[in-house]
């Protein structure tokens, strides 16, 4: 009886361990840590749903943002995108896979008349992740004004596989995300 209740806890320790690190699997560590600064720059917060496995970012007020916070998060997007493009660049088309990850689960939720993962969806990880998405991608403008001329197609490839890999995980599991 002891031996299956210490295997019990060994089970969720090593749960909640891996799923403290997934950040630390999508991310490397110079990306987490430039993604977390540059949040907390324009006051928001990095987050990740482990279930449906979508990264998304949570402003902490809705106020418009002040001059002085999205010029500092420019800068600090420009530092970064001068030592390190391809993070950066991997970081906004990473968090725009997840954007567009959330907008269809959104409108899978809107259509099966699920409202709770509607409204989740919508308001608590969609709103954050699209405004942040839009800071960045105009940094990264900023920082390679030629950096203009392939974002509308990559984008819509990474729309186009972010649909896919929700539409998978739908066949794979039957629903429910």
């Amino acid at each position: 009886m002891k031996r299956a209740g210490l295997i019990i806890v060994l089970l969720l320790t090593c749960t909640t361990v891996v799923s403290a690190l997934d950040l630390q699997y999508i991310f490397n560590t110079t990306q987490l840590s430039a993604i977390k600064t540059s949040a907390d720059l324009i006051q928001a917060s990095l987050g990740y749903d482990e279930i449906r496995e979508i990264v998304y970012v949570t402003f902490w007020s809705n106020q418009p943002l002040d001059a002085k916070k999205i010029d500092a998060f420019n800068a600090f997007i420009a530092q970064q995108y001068s030592t390190s493009p391809k993070d950066v660049i991997y970081m906004y088309e990473r968090l725009l896979r997840s954007m567009y990850m959330i907008e269809y689960m959104a409108a899978l939720a809107k259509t099966n008349k699920k409202w709770k993962f509607y409204y989740y969806y919508t308001d608590t990880l969609l709103a954050g992740t699209q405004r942040y998405c839009q800071l960045l991608k105009q940094s990264i403008i900023k920082a390679d004004p030629s950096y203009e001329a392939i974002v509308d197609e990559r984008n819509s490839k990474i729309k186009a596989f972010a649909i896919d890999i929700v539409k998978y995980r739908e066949a794979l599991y039957g629903g429910g995300l």
